[in-house]
């Protein structure tokens, strides 16, 4: 993790009176480990990739990652209850992708 982001992390914990250093150590643990996790309450963290990424990871074009997305094989990640653009697509959809192209 970029130390920039570590910084960041520690000053928005820092605001909030509520999060302890605990917390906050914590949280900066998790975030150096495997996989990102919501540490201060809340189930994990999702990872979201972008449509360049699953290109990438699948040997495609982003041409054709669109036509996964038309085709509804990829799950979107909505920024809000309202929101219409998809910020990601999810890590389980992009894994659950990758597993039937390995059984076909």
């Amino acid at each position: 993790m970029l130390r920039s982001t570590r910084d960041a992390v520690k000053a928005i914990c820092g605001a909030d009176p509520s999060v302890t250093t605990a917390q906050v150590q914590a949280a900066l643990a998790e975030l150096d480990g495997e996989g990102v996790r919501q540490v201060l309450d809340g189930p994990p963290i999702e990872r979201a990739y972008n449509r360049a990424q699953i290109a990438a990871l699948l040997g495609v074009s982003v041409k054709t990652v669109g036509s996964y997305v038309r085709r509804g094989l990829l799950t979107k990640i909505l920024p809000g209850a309202n929101g219409e653009r998809a910020t990601g697509y999810t890590g389980e959809s992009v894994r659950k992708l990758l597993e039937g192209r390995r059984s076909a």
